[in-house]
């Protein structure tokens, strides 16, 4: 029997913050109570999630399929772009099978909705931006990679490919503030 879950809402709850339990432990706990003899998980936040399951665990990208369908609106002055320190080795995937350079926002996760961004690291400057990231929640890494992005001369149109496009709160308005090109 396996188990085939598309997101997994907890994969985020991997570290312990304060004496609160980890989430994705306790989710890993109770999906376990399926007997499932596997899991396969599509763009899971981290693969650290892999480590609270006792069944082995295939991690599925969607990466392939969203790079196909961006590459029709990317062109040789386009650039890939990781929000975060974090989305880094997901953007040098999206840059190989576009055959397009990375680059990366540098940014600090102040709560669970706001988000500073410090810098970009590799040159933006008059090329046009694909953000991506496995998840889009509130829309705050997006806006401050936008934000930085525009700051250092980076070109129009911005572009987003997210796995995960959760939309909570005010996502929608945030994403609208920010006129991407799709």
């Amino acid at each position: 029997l396996t188990a085939v879950i598309p997101y997994l809402g907890y994969a985020r709850q991997e570290r312990r913050t304060q004496r609160q339990a980890l989430g994705g432990r306790v989710m890993a706990d109770i999906i376990g109570t399926g007997h499932f003899e596997r899991l396969m998980l599509i763009d899971a936040h981290t693969a650290a999630i892999e480590g609270f399951f006792g069944i082995p665990v295939e991690h599925l990208t969607a990466v392939p399929l969203l790079a196909g369908a961006a590459a029709t609106s990317m062109r040789d002055s386009s650039i890939v772009v990781a929000p975060d320190l974090g989305a880094i080795k997901r953007a040098r995937e999206y840059g190989r099978l576009l055959g397009l350079p990375v680059a990366v926002v540098h940014k600090t996760r102040l709560d669970g909705e706001a988000v500073e961004a410090h810098e970009v690291i590799g040159d933006v400057r008059g090329r046009e931006p694909l953000i991506v990231d496995d998840m889009l929640s509130t829309g705050a890494t997006i806006a401050a990679a936008a934000g930085a992005l525009r700051t250092a001369g980076a070109a129009e149109p911005i572009s987003v490919a997210v796995t995960h496009a959760l939309l909570v709160g005010r996502s929608r308005e945030v994403l609208d503030e920010l006129a991407l090109a799709r």
